[in-house]
């Protein structure tokens, strides 16, 4: 019997970026991916890991966008990862509050912006309850 080929559209989850951010936040950004990545997967999506993802940014010459993404850097993105979607945003940490806006865009480069906010707590735990594979 054929092994069944996966139908869930695979999604590329970019590491999260903030604005003037040091190294702490690059790492955080990268962490922040990761759990979105896994959140992601226990709906049945399939993600490209978050390894692959910044080496393929490193090895393309791509910054991690901070807003919409170029269509150049999208469609060698999408080519290199096999991915259909691509997921990134940006973070801000202040006062004990983080607050994230996300793009997910389309192959057609059609993208659609969301936002959530809250206190630092309420992140570290679904952080905490991410197990790293």
């Amino acid at each position: 019997m054929a092994a069944k080929r996966p139908t869930a559209p695979l999604l590329l989850v970019l590491p999260l970026v903030r604005e003037d951010g040091g190294e702490l936040d690059a790492w955080l950004g990268a962490a922040f991916a990761r759990a979105i990545g896994k959140r992601v997967e226990t709906t049945g999506r399939r993600i490209v890991s978050a390894d692959v993802a910044s080496r393929v940014c490193k090895t393309l010459g791509i910054e991690t966008p901070r807003g919409e993404v170029s269509e150049p850097d999208l469609e060698a993105l999408l080519a290199q990862t096999g991915a259909k979607y691509l997921v990134h945003g940006l973070f801000e940490r202040e006062g004990g509050r983080l607050a994230f806006t996300l793009w997910v865009t389309t192959p057609d480069g059609s993208s659609e912006r969301v936002g959530a906010s809250g206190g630092e707590e309420g992140f570290q735990r679904l952080l905490g309850s991410t197990k790293a594979t």
